[in-house]
């Protein structure tokens, strides 16, 4: 019902004969309250002019309420009017209650202010909404289980007297047809975000939960362009599940072969969590592996298993160098179900493997029992061919002492220098899992083989007993020595060595000496060998070159190759073309950074077996 109009429209009509002079804009504040009741405080009124409001009823517009003619008009759209006479500066306040009335919906309302020569109007918008509202607006979305469910609860509350969501927030929901064909994907994204105990919260919590379910629906259907570019915006609600646009078409081939296995939330979040996340890291490749093992899919523990093998097999198929197939199988040798121990094959390495691996025929080789079959007998072939040629009378000979041997063919001088033994302790016990008797090097497992090689022959040993040290920088002096116990190298006795810096009472005196006079290193200036500072990379690769004539004309292939000193070219791309010293993932060298000790000893080892040298 509605409450007594205190004015006709005869104050209204008189009102509109001032002149619309334009003033300064009066302020006027709404201050909006639950349970149907508003206010609003004009805060400096002025003396003599009259104020009041218009509260339009639900659904009547601004537009409305702005164009009122007569009396019939006035009568059917107008609600509650009041009306103050300002007799001072003190701020005047039109308090409105409908809290009665129970209609719920929209209210216009119309401030009007006038004066002499004067009309103005301010309008502001009151939602009346019932206080139980939101609750059975939650409660209808966490209830659909279909998309007629859905269509009935969007229709219900956003209605105008039972607006929840309101028109202009709808997005997607605000489509017919998108709503009618979503149903189930509201369903799988609602309980994705919403577990149990768990439920909406806010309006934009539904609209947001709609748009992805559309995404959703467009990940599951038939990937195009356009749908990559819907994907991209409506699926900021679950953006831990949508692939960026660059990974969008592997990670759709892998959501296509993959999307049976979708049946509730939790299968939805491990399915699109997986496809983004191999999609991400899937080549060219990668993806032609997967398409020719995704038959293998049978359940969906199989899913992972398939992704896994095709990113693996995806590596080895693109890699181009032996020391990258020597990488991607060490870190995955467990997975590919391979012993890289050289103590498994014979003394075959896993370096002299990755030397012959065919990577044409990586994509073949899906499952454990394949790649080690494979892998194996790489192993046992190259196995056999060494033993044909010792028994021959064919191999190559090993130099005598405490320093090894290279298998570069090179021929290496006759010793000048007695070689102190390093380790002496051969016989101590070895416990570790590395073979080793050292408890700190768990973290470099990739330079185990290569220590023991070294530990073995007496090049190396440990810090104490039990500890190696293995990320402690290498001196000049330190790197050197190990240079010279594990090759034999020959003196010069006409180059004068002169350096402040290694006089005769130092200890690295005679293996600097041996190592300067057979042509392998050189001083930092012509009186400064510079002993105690750390060795760089490039300048381990020189020496390295230098033993085993391994300088390549080739321009190294490493992003940073424009940092590397020039006098250090030619080896680094020497040593890093036969896999002695590789760069880092970013397919960086890092001329001027230290050497560990577990870089030089395996820098040292696979030196000492000629790298990948034919």
């Amino acid at each position: 019902m509605k409450k007594a109009i205190k004015f006709t429209l005869s104050l209204c009509i008189a009102m509109s004969l001032f002149s619309m002079t334009a003033f300064a804009d009066f302020s006027a504040e709404f201050n909006e309250e639950k349970g149907g009741k508003f206010s609003i405080t004009v805060n400096e009124p002025v003396d003599g002019e009259g104020y009041q409001i218009w509260v339009g009823n639900p659904g009547v517009s601004k537009d409305e309420l702005a164009d009122i003619y007569d009396d019939e008009d006035f009568m059917s759209s107008v609600r509650h009017v009041d009306f103050a006479m300002a007799k001072s500066a003190d701020p005047i306040t039109f308090e409105v209650d409908l809290s009665e009335t129970e209609e719920y919906g929209t209210y216009a309302i119309r401030l009007i202010r006038s004066g002499i020569d004067i009309i103005e109007n301010k309008y502001f918008k009151f939602r009346f909404i019932d206080g139980t509202l939101e609750d059975r607006a939650i409660e209808k979305f966490m209830g659909v289980e279909s998309s007629e469910d859905l269509a009935e609860a969007v229709a219900e509350f956003s209605d105008e007297s039972n607006e929840f969501i309101p028109k202009k927030d709808l997005s997607v929901l605000g489509d017919e047809d998108i709503v009618s064909s979503i149903g189930d994907e509201f369903v799988l994204v609602r309980d994705y975000k919403y577990p149990e105990g768990e439920s909406f919260t806010t309006s934009a919590d539904v609209v947001g939960c709609g748009e992805a379910a559309y995404a959703v629906s467009l990940l599951l259907g038939s990937y195009s362009a356009d749908a990559a570019e819907k994907i991209e915006e409506y699926g900021s609600f679950i953006s831990e599940l949508i692939p960026q646009k660059k990974n969008a078409e592997a990670t759709m081939k892998i959501v296509d072969a993959t999307k049976k296995f979708i049946v509730d939330a939790k299968s939805l979040g491990e399915v699109l969590s997986k496809a983004k996340e191999y999609g991400a890291k899937a080549n060219k490749e990668t993806i032609e592996v997967f398409e020719k093992n995704k038959s293998k899919i049978k359940t969906f523990d199989d899913v992972e298993a398939v992704l896994k093998w095709s990113e693996v097999l995806g590596k080895l198929t693109s890699a181009g160098k032996r020391s990258e197939i020597e990488d991607i199988i060490e870190k995955n040798a467990e997975f590919l179900g391979v012993d890289t121990s050289e103590n498994s094959h014979d003394g075959i390495s896993l370096a002299k493997v990755a030397k012959r691996f065919d990577t044409n025929k990586a994509a073949t080789l899906y499952g454990q029992d394949a790649f080690s079959k494979y892998y194996n007998s790489l192993a046992e072939e190259i196995a056999e061919e060494e033993e044909e040629k010792r028994d021959t009378g064919n191999s190559r000979k090993v130099s005598g002492g405490g320093g090894g041997a290279l298998s570069s063919g090179k021929t290496i001088y006759p010793k000048t220098v007695e070689q102190v033994p390093i380790n002496t302790d051969t016989e101590q016990q070895q416990d570790d899992a590395s073979g080793l008797p050292f408890k700190d090097i768990d973290g470099c497992a990739w330079a185990h083989e290569y220590i023991r090689a070294l530990y073995e022959k007496n090049i190396v040993k440990g810090v104490t007993e039990d500890t190696f040290e293995p990320d402690r920088p290498v001196t000049r002096e330190e790197f050197v020595k190990m240079l010279v116990v594990a090759f034999v190298l020959q003196t010069d006795k006409n180059m004068i060595f002169d350096f402040k810096d290694v006089t005769i009472d130092v200890w690295s005196y005679p293996y600097i000496e041996a190592a300067y006079r057979g042509g392998i290193v050189r001083g930092k200036s012509a009186d400064l060998f510079g002993r105690t500072d750390t060795i760089t990379r490039q300048d381990a690769a020189v020496m390295i070159s230098r033993i085993i004539g391994a300088e390549s004309d080739e321009a190294p292939e490493f992003a940073d190759a424009g940092s590397i000193a020039e006098y250090a070219l030619a080896a680094v791309s020497g040593v890093s073309e036969r896999g002695i010293i590789l760069g880092d993932a970013d397919g960086n060298f890092n001329p001027t950074a230290v050497t560990t000790r577990a870089q030089a000893a395996t820098i040292i080892a696979r030196a000492i077996e000629g790298g990948n040298a034919e």
